[in-house]
């Protein structure tokens, strides 16, 4: 049990910095505790400059040898205190703002099952039936990367998407569109299970399942309704989602009118969370820009 706290710790594989101020055990070989020579240091404010540290990252190799190298400014002991504060706050405005728009993600899910029950037990007693019966187009794969141009250009001008969250999914673009409705893409590998409504005139990459709903389903619902589904993978070296298994689920068809009210909920809960999640991009440029200013 280490005791002399407060303390840094440095993951020397991850570059992750962290400030502890509770006993703790090391759990790894990979860890290092770093404690100041100087006497009179702000361990947070340690912290602060040392998260600051450009180290480039090597892979699964170890990383203490940049750290060790580097220098940070060290102003006086009163000076470090403030500083520390300052970036406390804006760490705090930070958690805060993430906490609500997980409480709008929270609060979204609520009315779902109060409107609608969970759909896996279907309290409410509505019509089912499967994937299949539900969707005018329903299909495995898209164009492959070599097919893919990265800018729009010439006869690229389809977006072509992954189901990856960086750029909103978006990989590139293609000579042909495949899918000319609003349509529900489904993750087949990796993150199984991971759901996006696209646009009109796009095309899905491969390893992605895409579902075009009948028009008595609102997608909106339908996303949310397939988010409480757990999907079956198949397969040992790497599980993916299937066609012939996606089929099978069953899912529960409420009044369209129902469906419509509830996607009009998600609308204005998205409004607001659009709202906050640009507030958190301000604080979050606002904490960088102070550590330029403090750090270099």
């Amino acid at each position: 049990l280490f005791t002399d706290v407060p303390a840094i710790i440095f993951g020397d594989h991850t570059r992750i910095v962290k400030y502890i101020d509770v006993p703790f055990f090391i759990g790894a070989d990979g860890v290092k505790v770093l404690k100041s020579k100087i006497k009179d240091i702000d361990y947070k404010y340690l912290f602060y400059a040392l998260t600051n540290v450009k180290i480039p990252n090597t892979g699964y190799n170890r990383h203490f040898k940049w750290l060790k190298e580097s220098s940070i400014p060290l102003q006086n002991l009163s000076e470090q205190k403030k500083i520390a504060a300052r970036l406390d706050k804006m760490q705090e405005l930070i958690a805060l703002q993430k906490e609500q728009i997980k409480k709008s993600d929270e609060l979204i899910k609520s009315r779902f099952i109060e409107m609608f029950g969970d759909p896996m037990v279907n309290p409410k007693k509505f019509i089912q039936k499967t994937i299949d019966k539900i969707s005018e187009m329903l299909f495995a794969g898209g164009d492959r990367e070599q097919d893919i141009s990265p800018a729009k250009k010439g006869e690229y001008v389809y977006p072509v998407y992954s189901n990856g969250e960086t750029n909103n999914g978006l990989l590139g673009y293609s000579k042909k569109y495949r899918v000319a409705k609003q349509a529900l893409t489904i993750s087949a590998r990796g993150t199984i299970g991971f759901l996006v409504i696209r646009e009109p005139y796009f095309t899905p990459v491969v390893r992605l399942i895409t579902l075009i709903p009948q028009n008595y389903m609102n997608i909106v619902y339908l996303k949310y309704m397939l988010n409480c589904i757990k999907f079956v993978s198949s397969g040992t070296s790497q599980g993916q989602l299937t066609i012939p298994n996606f089929k099978k689920i069953k899912v529960i068809i409420p009044p369209l009118s129902l469906q419509n009210k509830f996607a009009d909920f998600v609308a204005e809960a998205e409004k607001q969370k659009t709202l906050l999640n640009n507030r958190l991009s301000m604080l979050e440029t606002l904490c960088k820009s102070l550590m330029q200013e403090y750090f270099g």
